[in-house]
């Protein structure tokens, strides 16, 4: 069947694109592939288990923080947190001042998956910027952990899709404290 109209040629050639993109896209995630073939090595570091304060703080997938390191603003954009790890991509800019969420928001990442622990995350004591999206570009390292963990096919895609979700949402003012090494979480 030939399609004449050429505005319906056009909706089909975009639907299909955008379908073969998306399934590169989730090939790629699934994979771990990144275009410039750097397989960044997540780490998880333990910051001591004791004297971790409980931290209120506004709660975002895809949310950018800042936290203060030698006098100035480091930061790192959170991919993932749940009890015993904290997921996030850091950035080796840094900022004398707070900066806004404009001034961090086109950084190039200097590590694309970086594990932290519950207590490492509340002693850097961050505070939140502003949130975007995430798509499934940004959690292309975080897909390949995932894999290396064994999580793989749909629960892989059901991570990546629920982390794609909750960047969405708006942030949460949420109360974390750390018991047993374990962070918990209630509403501000």
């Amino acid at each position: 069947m030939i399609l004449k109209n050429p505005l319906l040629r056009f909706g089909l050639f975009l639907a299909t694109f955008v379908a073969g993109f998306v399934l590169t896209l989730t090939i790629r995630v699934a994979s771990g592939f990144k275009s410039d073939g750097a397989i960044p090595v997540a780490l998880v570091e333990e910051a001591p288990r004791s004297n971790v304060k409980p931290v209120t703080i506004k709660l975002q997938w895809g949310g950018f923080y800042a936290f203060k390191e030698d006098r100035q603003f480091k930061i790192f954009r959170l991919l993932e947190i749940n009890q015993d790890e904290v997921h996030i991509k850091t950035y080796s800019e840094t900022f004398r001042e707070m900066p806004s969420v404009h001034d961090v928001t086109f950084l190039i990442p200097e590590n694309e998956h970086k594990v932290w622990s519950g207590p490492e995350f509340l002693s850097a004591k961050p505070v939140f910027i502003g949130g975007k999206s995430l798509y499934a570009n940004d959690l292309q390292q975080y897909g390949r952990y995932l894999i290396r963990t064994g999580i793989k096919g749909t629960e892989l895609a059901r991570n990546l899709d629920r982390a794609i979700r909750f960047s969405r949402d708006v942030p949460l003012e949420t109360r974390l404290s750390v018991k047993d090494g374990v962070l918990e979480f209630d509403q501000a």
